[in-house]
C-alpha cells in the first residue's frame, strides 16, 4: 500500500463506498438499483483500467503496472486488477439487462 500515491488510496476508498451503496440498492430493490449498477460498475471498471493498467501519464493520480517503477506489484496485483475490472463489467451488464427486462418484459 505504501506504493501507491495517496489520490489512488482516496479514490479506492471512495470506490468501495460507491459500491457498498449499490449493492445494499440492489439487495433492497431499489428502484434506481440497475441505473446505480451500470453507473458504478463501468465507472469502477475505467478508473480501474486507468490507475493500474494504462501507462502512466499523470503520476500523482496513476499506479500503473506497466510503466516503472513496478513497485511491489506481482501475479497477485494483476490477478486483483483484473477481477475489479471483470467484477465491474459483469455488475453494469446486469443491470443494463435489469433495464432491458423491465421495459419489454416479453423479452
Amino acid at each position: 500500500m505504501s506504493a501507491s500515491p495517496p489520490f489512488i488510496m482516496v479514490g479506492g476508498m471512495a470506490q468501495m463506498l460507491f459500491v457498498l451503496l449499490a449493492i445494499v440498492m440492489v439487495l433492497k430493490q431499489h428502484a434506481r438499483a440497475p441505473q446505480a449498477a451500470i453507473i458504478v460498475g463501468f465507472g469502477s471498471a475505467l478508473v480501474f483500467t486507468y490507475a493500474h493498467l494504462l501507462p502512466t501519464v499523470f503520476p500523482g493520480y496513476q499506479d500503473s503496472f506497466v510503466s516503472p517503477p513496478h513497485i511491489n506489484v506481482t501475479w497477485f496485483s494483476w490477478f486483483s486488477a483484473l477481477t475489479e475490472i471483470g467484477t465491474g463489467l459483469v455488475f453494469a451488464m446486469a443491470g443494463i439487462r435489469e433495464v432491458n427486462s423491465v421495459r419489454n418484459p416479453v423479452l
